[in-house]
């Protein structure tokens, strides 16, 4: 990550810890405990007491490095999203993956899981190809998807309301949008907030995104199906895209 100086900082003491050592390139925090995981940049998962700052224990990631991770409420599940398009489940107590989801097209730029610990958003997408980009809700346990939602943007990162009922992704140019857990529906976008991307990666189930206020679309500017051409274009070039992807919704790949 170059330059950048990555450490982790006591709020009560002022304490700090540096991770420069480990090139970190995602974290996440366990709920209710003093542990929290990272990935370094060759695919290297770590487990951490926070209290101590000593790495409990590492393991290898199949198929090389990782962008993403996140840790369930409940603590016994963890997700990874792989460079290799793969997300990869974890019980927290093994250093082999329980499931493996089908691959995707692209690479997966952020795994989150729903404050139930029901659901795991997938935020895909590839920079080389910028109309490219998804974001998909899976039942994690069984694998089933339950609603995709086609981006044309590569998904840089997506965070759940605390409710749960919506689910706030964006991408690297800053573009941020809230939609329906339930029904794949866009509900609001917003621009302007491309500082918060990478900090996503780095805090509680992507908080920053979360705290972004995001006006609702008008009724008529809604789109959830694939049969509404004029809202696409619409919706498209209010973000200066151009419509060669239509953006759609289906219940499955």
């Amino acid at each position: 990550m170059g330059s950048t100086v990555q450490c982790l900082l006591d709020m009560e003491t002022g304490r700090e810890f540096s991770l420069n050592h480990y090139a970190v390139q995602a974290m996440a925090f366990a709920q209710n405990t003093h542990e929290f995981a990272t990935i370094c940049d060759k695919g290297v998962i770590c487990l951490w007491d926070a209290e101590t700052c000593q790495a409990t224990r590492d393991w290898r990631i199949p198929g090389g490095s990782a962008k993403s991770v996140d840790i369930s409420p409940a603590g016994t599940w963890m997700a990874t999203g792989g460079r290799d398009g793969i997300v990869r489940i974890w019980n927290r107590a093994s250093d082999h993956p329980v499931r493996e989801l089908p691959r995707e097209l692209g690479p997966v730029n952020c795994v989150r899981f729903s404050p139930d610990g029901e659901l795991l958003a997938v935020a895909t997408g590839d920079w080389l190809t910028p109309e490219s980009g998804r974001i998909a809700l899976v039942e994690f346990r069984t694998g089933v998807e339950r609603v995709s939602m086609n981006w044309n943007s590569p998904a840089a990162a997506v965070a759940f309301r605390a409710d749960g009922e919506s689910l706030i992704s964006g991408d690297s140019q800053g573009r941020v949008a809230r939609w329906s857990v339930t029904s794949g529906e866009l509900l609001g976008i917003s621009e302007g907030h491309k500082d918060l991307m990478a900090a996503a990666e780095f805090s509680p189930n992507g908080s920053p995104l979360t705290e972004i206020e995001i006006p609702d679309l008008p009724p008529d500017a809604r789109w959830a199906e694939p049969d509404m051409p004029a809202r696409a274009r619409w919706f498209l070039s209010i973000w200066g895209l151009k419509p060669t992807t239509k953006p759609t919704r289906s219940p499955g790949r």
